[in-house]
């Protein structure tokens, strides 16, 4: 299924790693945990880093607030599985996203925003091509 989210992916996820996801719903759900409290935390970041952004400030600290209510939302789906929430060892995806972040403004501002919005998409791709392996409570 095409979403918005291929315009900005120039490739899907491969088939292996849906295949080994949904065989492993437990580490799915810590990941997708770690993730979203990582866009709350990114999102507080912003606004501590770029004080004098004040236009965007009322808008991340949304994203925040929405960011750790998904966070809750997927700790209470752990719980209801048994699953114990976890630190885990970060992928390289992000790492190396943000490795091509400028060092300088203002592109280091808009380099951290397009890795974020890259984030997203694929994290929303990825879970588009879940939605027909996992439980219908996720």
């Amino acid at each position: 299924m095409k979403s918005h989210n291929d315009n900005i992916l120039l490739n899907s996820t491969p088939r292996e790693w849906i295949e080994k996801a949904k065989e492993s719903l437990e580490i799915l759900l810590v990941d997708h945990a770690l993730c979203e409290k990582k866009a709350a935390t990114t999102a507080l970041t912003l606004i501590n880093r770029y004080p004098e952004l004040i236009q965007f400030h009322k808008r991340l600290s949304a994203l925040a607030r929405e960011e750790l209510l998904h966070f809750e939302q997927v700790l209470r789906l752990l719980s209801s599985y048994g699953f114990r929430y976890q630190n885990m060892k970060s992928s390289s995806y992000a790492k190396t996203l943000n490795s091509y972040v400028a060092d300088k403004e203002p592109d280091k501002l808009k380099d951290q925003l397009l890795v974020c919005a890259l984030i997203e998409a694929r994290s929303c791709e990825r879970f588009s091509a879940l939605v027909p392996f996992v439980p219908d409570k996720i």
